[in-house]
């Protein structure tokens, strides 16, 4: 029985750039064939609530199947320069949850990053812009507050993990209920206790902003330093009912998760310390579902 694993990602904005754009190629592992693939990470402008949000996506295409025929992604995204400037729709895309080693904080750090897999020239009748996700999971950590530095609420927070496609491990991502959407959050600490079985979707936000500091040289001209910061943030708008039966996580499927994901969180650990380098990796109320906190208290403390 599959595990919940829902993650679906769908963009509508301006291309606004195209970076790290390459053809490649590897050695089948199986076959021992050699494979050509394009590479690629593209920037799409989208205007949400009257607000400028920025997001890279990045893409990994074969230029031919398993099957011998041909992948009709792959000169679309071979020629996705041409788009630059245009509105675009962009799917098949999805979140990704990685982690590096942060020597300066001796810990690992989260990155959530999107991929996607078909982008095209958005139609007449397509002028709103959109950044929306559907994502299912397990509950790492219940909904709570998150305040800033006087205590004053910023927003809630929760994180929910999901299985890989092999099931043999799991990433985790974090995401928002912000402030005034006070019915969502009740909802949510109502019927989504840790380690329950959810599926939810939302609104991607990245708001960049950039600032500029001046600062004075002992001689010469002053040193101009420019700090850009992204507000990245996944805000959750809507949830179905919590899932129990089919595609439900059990204990045994989030304890055998969890050791696999605190197996690999080492293996990045020691790599960096190493290399010097940090990798990443990829990678009205409810009723509420079976308590599974007693078999599991304390894992993701």
């Amino acid at each position: 029985m599959a595990l919940e694993r829902t993650n679906k990602c769908y963009f509508v904005g301006e291309l606004v750039e195209v970076k790290d754009h390459r053809l490649t190629s590897y050695t089948n592992k199986r076959t021992g064939a050699p494979v050509e693939a394009i590479s690629t990470t593209i920037v799409v402008k989208c205007m949400i609530n009257d607000e400028e949000n920025v997001f890279a996506l990045s893409a990994f295409c074969n230029k031919i199947n398993n099957d011998g025929s041909t992948n009709k992604n792959y000169n679309k995204l071979v020629n996705v320069k041409e788009l630059v400037g245009r509105r675009v729709v962009i799917s098949g895309a999805r979140l990704v949850g990685d982690r590096f080693w942060s020597k300066q904080n001796e810990q690992l750090v989260p990155a959530q990053k999107f991929d996607f897999s078909m982008i095209r020239e958005a139609s007449d009748k397509e002028t709103e812009d959109k950044a929306e996700f559907e994502f299912s999971g397990f509950v790492v950590r219940e909904l709570a507050e998150k305040c800033d530095s006087e205590g004053n609420l910023l927003y809630y927070q929760m994180t929910i993990g999901q299985a890989t496609y092999k099931e043999d491990n799991m990433f985790m991502l974090d995401f928002i209920v912000e402030k005034d959407n006070v019915a969502a959050a009740k909802a949510i600490e109502n019927a989504y206790p840790q380690f329950s079985t959810v599926s939810i979707h939302g609104v991607c936000r990245n708001i960049v902003t950039t600032t500029t500091v001046q600062e004075e040289s002992l001689f010469g001209e002053p040193i101009v330093k420019v700090y850009t910061r992204n507000d990245k943030k996944l805000v959750i708008t809507g949830g179905d009912q919590p899932i129990t039966g089919e595609g439900e996580y059990t204990e045994e499927h989030i304890a055998a998760l969890n050791k696999a994901y605190v197996a690999e969180g080492e293996v990045i650990k020691a790599k960096a310390k190493n290399t010097d380098t940090a990798p990443t990796t990829s990678t009205a109320s409810a009723p509420k579902p079976v308590n599974k906190k007693s078999a599991l208290a304390g894992m993701f403390d």
